[in-house]
């Protein structure tokens, strides 16, 4: 089996061989749940590497390019399921591919009057990416914060997204404080 089989995003893992004993279907890796990324700022969680796993994944890095304009955004699968996910995908050539799924309307991210990160973002770069300044698991609790601020600034003071996964519960809450526009 490989990531792809047990999440089904492609785009978003790397196809990794799991091992597997002589003529088995496979076992778990022994690898950590958890794992983060500090200079993509990304981060994902889980409990676990079978297909009835429950995993989440946030990101809040740099925007430019491939990396869509979605900081602060999150998936969710629960027992090898899709919850919470992107709203899909188009082909680079389509122009919904610029006018939609690279934007951050198209993503879970929070908007303030329809904005988040500015459009022109995607082509010419953040100039003041967003990061995952912390990530801690230990005694049952794991927790994530994703600052968006830097990518969102345009619209926001400060943008925080915040998990908290404590046994069987996943809490996503945000922090933000919208600017005021002046017109």
């Amino acid at each position: 089996t490989d990531l792809h089989n047990v999440y089904g995003l492609p785009h978003f893992f790397l196809s990794l061989p799991l091992p597997s004993a002589p003529g088995g279907q496979g076992a778990a890796p022994r690898l950590p749940l958890d794992a983060w990324y500090r200079g993509m700022g990304w981060a994902t969680l889980r409990n676990g590497w079978d297909k009835d796993a429950t995993m989440l994944a946030i990101r809040s890095g740099f925007t430019w390019n491939d990396n869509h304009a979605d900081a602060g955004s999150f998936i969710l699968f629960d027992r090898g399921q899709p919850l919470l996910i992107d709203s899909g995908n188009s082909s680079y050539a389509a122009p919904e591919y610029d006018a939609y799924y690279r934007q951050s309307v198209a993503h879970n991210v929070v908007t303030f009057n329809g904005g988040a990160e500015p459009k022109e973002d995607t082509y010419l770069g953040s100039q003041l990416p967003g990061k995952i300044p912390l990530m801690m698991d230990g005694a049952g609790i794991k927790y994530v914060l994703a600052d968006a601020t830097g990518p969102t600034s345009a619209n926001f003071s400060r943008n925080f997204r915040h998990v908290l996964w404590i046994d069987d519960v996943i809490l996503i809450g945000r922090l933000l404080d919208e600017m005021k526009r002046r017109d």
